[in-house]
């Protein structure tokens, strides 16, 4: 951009007649979070905005402060946060991709387990609508833990339509 437009919109930004009051405020934000660190109540602080020709009641004031300090605080934790770099699959699986502080070593992550068969314990008969105990159900594999829930679901929501089983 050059010089002339860039100072021609600040200018506007800076005169614009119609701009509302919270994006006033947001240009004495800095100013506020300066003077409530130092202990000034917000009451003292909107007297003041209203002496300086701000036209909000409290109420809209504090909601509005809220609302800057809420982006701004955004702002800044996108700013300083990185995304992590996502490597191709297959490769290093396990080392966990994130930013790492000067001299650290990447965080290995555990592999990804798998269900396996503990000993063998005994269901009921009724096993797909009966009540298990906790050690029944983690027993379950994962395609008789979807059988179990498809037999609840029909035996305590069934389907008026489809005929009767049996």
């Amino acid at each position: 951009m050059t010089e002339a437009l860039r100072s021609a919109l600040e200018d506007l930004a800076a005169n614009a007649p119609r701009k509302s009051e919270t994006a006033r405020l947001h240009g004495h934000l800095e100013q506020i979070e300066h003077a409530l660190r130092l202990g000034v109540s917000r009451a003292q602080i909107f007297e003041t905005l209203q002496k300086q020709g701000f036209r909000m009641n409290l109420k809209s004031f504090e909601t509005a402060l809220y609302r800057l300090r809420k982006r701004s605080r955004l702002a800044e934790a996108s700013a300083s946060v990185t995304p992590p770099v996502r490597q191709p699959r297959g490769e290093e699986e396990n080392v966990e991709s994130v930013p790492s502080q000067a001299g650290e070593v990447p965080a290995i992550k555990p592999p990804r387990q798998t269900w396996t068969p503990s000993a063998k314990i005994e269901l009921p008969s009724d096993w797909q609508t009966a009540h298990l105990t906790p050690e029944q159900i983690r027993s379950l594999t994962p395609e008789q833990k979807k059988e179990r829930d498809h037999a609840r679901d029909a035996k305590f929501f069934p389907n008026r339509l489809r005929p009767p089983a049996g």
